[in-house]
């Protein structure tokens, strides 16, 4: 199949983890990838690894998007220049700090919001505007379980990410007559560097999973999904529960 006639996944977070995993899952469905991620050697890896073993073309673009001078507009720039044509785009980037553990220092307050948050929605504020131009069929973001649990540990990380799955929810409504789906996905415990080490009181689940189930339901208007699916109940629990037990929770 040449390449104007195969779909093509846009993955931001495409180098580790979930993002590595969408890689893979991806191109075996015979998806053409546009990879971008901070880190250009772990990047051109996995883009040469899906190219010899599914046989498909994988461009790849480093950014930080911690970076202060982050503009979405290299972005949209990098994917006109190689086709400009996206369907899917995954937004699984994120990133936590030892740091956070209680009230952040200002250094890691910034950039965990500017990843987890600020960089990611400038990147669907500047693809919504494209989103004609491109052929976007799906944008699926990556948030947490931890927004619906709030706690005194983490903050910054969570803060982000419940900016991050309002403004993702509130484009859903903004694509509400197109054709275009935007996809939240609140993943509980995933076996990734940001988990490792943790005491845990659930299972993790690996990325791979994670990434057949998003590929899975692609095409589907799911919006906000809980996954693993049982994460729903305990958050609905968690949040019955008086501050007077909350308060004593360690989790």
């Amino acid at each position: 199949m040449s390449e104007s006639c195969r779909p093509i996944a846009l993955i931001v977070g495409g180098s580790s983890g979930v993002g590595r995993a969408l890689a893979e899952s991806c191109a075996r469905r015979g998806f053409d990838l546009r990879l971008v991620a901070r880190d250009a050697i772990d990047l051109d890896a996995v883009a040469a690894d899906c190219s010899i073993r599914h046989g498909i073309i994988a461009k790849t673009l480093a950014l930080d998007l911690g970076d202060e001078a982050f503009r979405a507009a290299s972005l949209i720039e990098w994917l006109r220049a190689t086709g400009g044509r996206v369907d899917y785009i995954f937004l699984t980037a994120g990133a936590i700090d030892g740091a956070d553990a209680g009230l952040p220092p200002e250094t890691a307050l910034l950039r965990l919001t500017r990843v987890n948050y600020l960089s990611l929605a400038q990147i669907m504020t500047a693809v919504a505007a494209e989103a004609p131009a491109f052929g976007l069929r799906t944008l699926l973001a990556c948030s947490s379980i931890a927004v619906s649990a709030p706690r005194g540990r983490n903050m910054a990380y969570a803060s982000a990410k419940s900016a991050l799955t309002t403004f993702c929810l509130g484009l859903r409504h903004h694509f509400a007559e197109t054709g275009v789906r935007v996809q939240v996905y609140r993943l509980g415990y995933v076996d990734t560097s940001l988990t490792f080490g943790q005491e845990l009181l659930l299972p993790v689940v690996s990325p791979a999973v994670v990434a057949e189930r998003m590929c899975r339901d692609l095409d589907k208007d799911i919006g906000n999904v809980f996954f693993p699916g049982y994460w729903r109940w305990i958050v609905a629990a968690l949040g019955l529960l008086p501050w007077s037990v909350y308060r004593r929770l360690k989790f």
